[in-house]
């Protein structure tokens, strides 16, 4: 899963087309004009990025934690801050979207 969620393919069903996660400290952007800096970067447990949902947007948390879950892994996504829309459910509903992006580019 951490591979597939680094990848370029992964970091767009989460972020946004366009957008790559690198190093902590890494800037990056998607088409959409959301953006954000890398803050951690654990390898095979967690990535964590601040979120700008566009470019005058409020700024965010977004962290993203991995966990076994009996054969396979558990995706946990924490947003912190103000939100994408306004509307706790539509920020819900925003980020299960994505979390459904991810999983249906797994391979199979």
């Amino acid at each position: 899963m951490w591979q597939h969620l680094t990848s370029d393919a992964g970091t767009e069903a989460l972020l946004g087309e366009g957008a790559r996660i690198g190093s902590k400290g890494a800037p990056w952007k998607a088409g959409d004009g959301s953006y954000g800096v890398v803050r951690s970067f654990h390898p095979m447990e967690n990535v964590r990025v601040t979120w700008h949902p566009h470019d005058d947007g409020p700024l965010s948390m977004l962290d993203v934690q991995l966990h076994p879950d009996g054969e396979g892994t558990r995706v946990d996504v924490y947003h912190e801050g103000r939100g994408i829309v306004g509307d706790p459910r539509g920020d819900q509903q925003h980020w299960q979207d994505a979390l459904g992006r991810l999983a249906g580019g797994l391979p199979g």
